[in-house]
């Protein structure tokens, strides 16, 4: 328990080293393969506040759900620009429409999913937990 709860802390000084590294204009990557808050959302949340020179991205394809609400302070706006993996989790399709966010539920039944809803229950249904942010320094550091 005591190697887990040291995973926060070490992933913030991992993400401060790839943030001074980074060229303005740079894109940066945050993945995980774990559930847990402090981790993903957490991490994402103290690095937007630490860091003022990132912005998150949206993700193309958006493949699984969002950020969990729930966990965190971050914008809904934000929260969409995360993906996020969990077993058993239905599968979702984050869509805009007019500049607003929609998540709908499908099903892995349908025979008629194209390639890319095929892929997001493969991802959603073989997956232990997956968690990806993308963030974009700004030109003025």
């Amino acid at each position: 328990m005591k190697n887990i709860k040291s995973y926060p802390a070490l992933q913030r000084q991992l993400f401060n080293t790839a943030v001074r590294l980074l060229k303005p204009g740079g894109t940066l990557v945050y993945s995980t393969c774990t559930t847990t808050v402090d981790e993903n959302e957490g991490l994402v949340e103290w690095a937007l506040d630490k860091h003022p020179c990132l912005k998150l991205s949206q993700h193309t394809p958006h493949i699984g759900g969002t950020g969990r609400q729930e966990v965190t302070n971050l914008s809904p706006s934000n929260l969409h620009s995360l993906q996020y993996f969990t077993p058993g989790s239905p599968v979702t399709c984050v869509q805009e429409h007019h500049n607003v966010h929609t998540i709908p539920k499908l099903s892995n039944n349908v025979p008629s999913l194209t390639n890319l809803l095929d892929l997001e229950a493969e991802c959603n249904q073989d997956s232990i937990g997956f968690f990806i942010a993308k963030f974009i320094k700004s030109n003025e550091s």
